[in-house]
């Protein structure tokens, strides 16, 4: 079960974020640097207000690899 509210959570989450999103509170997120060296512009998006944070021990984050792809081809 999820800490502050009565959810279940899957059984093979690494992390889990529990929190409140404000759609009628905006705040500006960015910029963020890009890959080719360029930025983003700012974006007015809604809150999200984290109110609790649970994760394995050693959990595993994916994310994407943001940079040249590379021409090695594996076979």
């Amino acid at each position: 079960m999820a800490e502050t509210i009565q959810l279940p959570v899957p059984a093979r989450a690494e992390i889990v974020l529990e929190g409140v999103l404000k759609v009628h509170e905006r705040a500006l997120e960015g910029p963020f640097g890009e890959y080719p060296g360029s930025y983003s512009g700012y974006f007015n998006l809604p809150v999200f207000q984290i109110k609790a944070i649970t994760y394995r021990n050693h959990p595993i984050y994916d994310s994407l690899f943001m940079g040249r792809p590379s021409l090695k081809i594996i076979t």
